[in-house]
C-alpha cells in the first residue's frame, strides 16, 4: 500500500489498497482522505474547515458518520453535531470493561456534571446497574409522552409526581397523582388500577380511588362491603362503608 498527498481534486497510477489524500485549495478547502481498492472509493472522509463527513461527503450537521442513507430526513438544527445515518438498524455503542463503567456526561458552565446516563456492568456482574438521572443537588428527573407532554417527574427530595409537579410543604419520597385525568371504565385481566379521583377537574375533592377485578363482598349482617387486600402474603378484608 502507498500513501499518495496531492493538491488536485483528480488521481492518477492508483493501485489497489492505496490510500489517497487530497488538499483541495477551492474556496470549500476541503480535506479528502480515501481508500481505494481497484479504483473504487471506499470509505472517504471529507474534512471542512468546521465540519466533517465520514462515508459520505459532510452534507448534515458538523459530523456526519453515514453508513447508508436513511431517507428524506434532515437532523434538527437543535441537535446536529454529531449525526449517525444508517440505511438500516443504527447505532452508537460505548464499550468499556466489566470492571468500568460507560458513561455520558451532560454539563454546562455551571456545572460540568449536570446528568449522566451510566451502564455499570461491574466485576464479573455484581453491579448491573443502569442509571439514569442528574447530578444537581436540586436536579429533577422528567418523563414524557405524547408530543412532549410531561407525565412523570421526580423531584430532588425523590417524591413522584404522575401530572403534577409540587407535592406540598417538607414532603420526602411522596407519589402525588393529578386528579384531573379520566376514569376507567374496564379493568385489564391480570392488574389493579390506582388512581386519583376528582367531583369536577380543578375541583378541590380529590380522592384516593381503586379499580380491582376482585368483586366487593357486600356484608349482609353489617351493612358494609369488603375488599380483599394483601399485606406480606396475608390475606386481610378493608371494610368500606357507602356514604
Amino acid at each position: 500500500m502507498t500513501v499518495k498527498i496531492s493538491g488536485l481534486t483528480a488521481f492518477t497510477g492508483l493501485a489497489s489498497g492505496d490510500l489517497v489524500c487530497c488538499v483541495d485549495g477551492s474556496t470549500t478547502k476541503k480535506i479528502t482522505v480515501a481508500d481505494f481498492f481497484g479504483g473504487t472509493t471506499v470509505i472517504p472522509v471529507n474534512i471542512n474547515a468546521v465540519t466533517g463527513g465520514f462515508g459520505i461527503a459532510r452534507t448534515d450537521g458538523t459530523l456526519h458518520v453515514h453508513t447508508g442513507t436513511a431517507g428524506a430526513v434532515t437532523a434538527d438544527t437543535g441537535a446536529n453535531d454529531l449525526i449517525v445515518e444508517n440505511s438500516a438498524q443504527g447505532g452508537i455503542s460505548i464499550l468499556t470493561p466489566d470492571a468500568n463503567a460507560g458513561i455520558v456526561y451532560f454539563g454546562t458552565p455551571g456545572d460540568a456534571v449536570g446528568a449522566s446516563v451510566v451502564w455499570d456492568y461491574g466485576a464479573a456482574g455484581a453491579n448491573q446497574a443502569f442509571t439514569l438521572g442528574s447530578n444537581s443537588t436540586n436536579g429533577q428527573l422528567v418523563l414524557r409522552s405524547a408530543n412532549a407532554v410531561e407525565a412523570v417527574r421526580i423531584d430532588s427530595s425523590q417524591n413522584v409526581g404522575i401530572g403534577v409537579t409540587a407535592f406540598g410543604t417538607n414532603a420526602t419520597n411522596v407519589l402525588g397523582i393529578k386528579a384531573d385525568g379520566t376514569v376507567p371504565s374496564s379493568s385489564p385481566a391480570g392488574m389493579i388500577q390506582i388512581f386519583a379521583d376528582d367531583t369536577a377537574a380543578g375541583a378541590t375533592t380529590a380522592t384516593l380511588a381503586i379499580r380491582t377485578e376482585e368483586t366487593v363482598t357486600t356484608e349482609v349482617l353489617a351493612g358494609d362491603s369488603t375488599l380483599n387486600i394483601w399485606v406480606n402474603g396475608t390475606e386481610y378484608h378493608l371494610i368500606m362503608r357507602t356514604v
